[in-house]
């Protein structure tokens, strides 16, 4: 699991490539935050600052480590028959059930994912149980049940839409027309009014307040990129060693280059929506 700035889906984008489907489970992005104002942590244990709870952690990680992967490992060893027979329910179970508390569907991605926090829900479980750590029982379920949080909260919950990105690709087929701008528009063509973005042969560039308020109405823009970025449909730029879903781009009626959300018409490939017709104006 992966908590970085920069998720892996950017990390693909930059690389020019596209992730595989599996990539998302193998390396599940969580959102470096804990929501107590404290980064990553949400308690300090009597320590002045997280900077300073950090080092400690540091300091004590280089004093004490491979101490409890042994232990472990005998003790699951020495219960393997029995442990092979229950658990794959065990983690299953518990995996769909947090899908169903989520109200996230039941296909193969969530699941892979959810199974992904309740397996190391039940290995904390089973740590307790063999002494290995000295957490009381439940507490590693809890832990893993507030990450699985984290993480659905980041994800995109739509009606009638299998993905974020058809959301973005409904919109574009549905106002191609209308409010998207040719950059080699000629006078002889009829002006858009209530610009949405510009258009070229190879991007579909999408004015922020646009893609906030209007394509990603009622969901998380910041999702939507993600899906995008992941798929390889998103151009991504850096900014100050920063991943940013706009780039710069040159537009008419602006001295100045404009920040957009360039999306690749590649979108439309393999895709039950048509790829708009653009020069049908």
């Amino acid at each position: 699991m992966s908590s970085s700035e920069v998720g892996v889906a950017e990390h693909w984008s930059h690389a020019g490539r596209q992730p595989s489907g599996g990539s998302a489970v193998r390396l599940i992005d969580l959102p470096a935050d804990a929501g107590k104002s404290l980064g990553v942590f949400d308690e300090l244990h009597g320590l002045g600052s997280a900077a300073a709870f950090a080092d400690e952690i540091q300091r004590l990680c280089e004093q004490s480590h491979g101490v409890a992967a042994l232990p472990f490992a005998r003790e699951v060893a020495k219960r393997y028959d029995e442990l092979r027979a229950e658990l794959p329910n065990r983690i299953g179970s518990m995996g769909r059930a947090w899908l169903e508390e989520a109200g996230l569907p039941l296909h193969g991605r969530n699941i892979r994912c959810a199974q992904r926090f309740a397996l190391a829900a039940v290995a904390g479980e089973l740590a307790s149980q063999f002494e290995v750590v000295a957490w009381q029982a439940g507490e590693a379920t809890r832990a893993a049940r507030r990450c699985f949080s984290a993480w659905t909260d980041e994800q995109t919950m739509v009606d009638h839409f299998d993905s974020a990105v058809d959301i973005v690709k409904t919109f574009i087929a549905r106002h191609s027309n209308s409010r998207f701008v040719h950059l080699d528009q000629t006078d002889d063509v009829p002006k858009v009014t209530n610009v949405a973005g510009w258009r070229n042969d190879d991007e579909i560039l999408i004015a922020g307040t646009a893609f906030r308020d209007d394509v990603c109405k009622g969901v998380n823009p910041d999702t939507v990129c993600r899906e995008l970025a992941q798929r390889g449909f998103l151009v991504t730029g850096m900014d100050k060693g920063k991943t940013r879903f706009t780039v710069k781009r040159r537009v008419p009626g602006f001295m100045k280059h404009m920040r957009v959300y360039a999306v690749r018409m590649s979108i439309f490939e393999e895709t039950d929506i048509p790829e708009p017709d653009f020069d049908d104006l």
